[in-house]
């Protein structure tokens, strides 16, 4: 009898609990949702960049090898963007910037 109640009172517990935990996970989806309204630039950004990284901005040389990239590209692809400025500075930062007389 005692086993019976101690498992009654075990699942009355376990739904309380999983309904609570539901309750916390949908206030806390929006509430993260509400924190980052301009998701649709960011991620525009994020795929301009990694286009220019990996296909458009690349230089390398006669044999194929990666120099580095152009940053006239960059800036003429990226500027459209609200923060590109620190992309192109942390391109910077790192030398993978190539200055190349055509």
């Amino acid at each position: 009898m005692i086993k019976n109640s101690l498992y009654t009172l075990f699942k009355g517990t376990m739904v309380v609990v999983i309904v609570m935990f539901s309750i916390l996970g949908v206030f806390t989806e929006n509430t993260v949702a509400n924190d980052y309204p301009d998701d649709e630039e960011i991620l525009a950004l994020i795929e301009e960049s990694l286009e220019l990284i990996y296909e458009k901005g690349i230089i390398t040389d006669n044999d194929g090898y990666f120099l580095g990239y152009d940053k006239e590209i960059f800036v003429k692809n990226l500027k459209k963007y609200d923060g590109y400025e620190e992309l192109i500075q942390a391109f910077e930062d790192e030398n993978l910037f190539v200055d190349i007389k055509k």
